[in-house]
């Protein structure tokens, strides 16, 4: 009886640990050759589905920076005005709101219409400490035909957010 009750715990423990030791994904990991800042973005993640499209979201730093970059797709008129706060709603019912960074604006070329627009947040310490510590159970923004729209998180991607930031954090890092 007690073998079993080991084994299982065991068992238990094992599986814990190799979910949580999930390996980071990055499109760039590397060192900077003229400053020898480390520069780390993760692959994208989706987050959400916002317009039945994939709202996808990737952790970036460049050196002690932290910057969040927000994809989604802009079918039907649907966009998302980047000059308005970005709200992530904690499943303990706190929030952040970060106001997007301003980008030039991308012109269609060649008879080709852009499909997807960016958000970039450059993010404070205390904003990056929260998403890194908080499971995001929200996101609420502002859209250009309907006002603000919010958007639950499935339960089961609440603590992404928090796995991509993870992936960003330094040793460096004083939080």
């Amino acid at each position: 009886m007690k073998a079993l009750h080991l084994i299982t715990v065991l068992s238990i423990t094992l599986l814990f640990n190799t979910v949580q030791a999930q390996k980071c994904r990055y499109e760039i990991d590397e060192i900077d050759s003229k400053t020898e800042m480390p520069i780390k973005r993760t692959e994208p993640i989706e987050l959400a589905r916002v317009n039945n499209q994939p709202l996808l979201i990737k952790a970036q730093c460049i050196g002690p920076n932290k910057y969040l970059k927000i994809r989604y797709y802009r079918y039907n008129g649907f966009e998302i005005r980047d000059n308005e706060i970005f709200e992530f709603i904690f499943t303990d019912r706190s929030s952040i709101k970060l106001k997007p960074r301003e980008l030039p604006k991308k012109k269609s070329s060649g008879g080709f219409v852009t499909v997807s627009s960016m958000l970039i947040f450059d993010l404070t310490k205390d904003q990056y400490a929260q998403l890194l510590n908080k499971p995001v159970g929200e996101i609420k923004y502002y859209v250009d035909r309907g006002g603000y729209v919010r958007d639950e998180i499935r339960k089961r991607f609440q603590t992404d957010l928090q796995y991509i930031m993870q992936c960003v954090l330094l040793d460096t890092d004083n939080l």
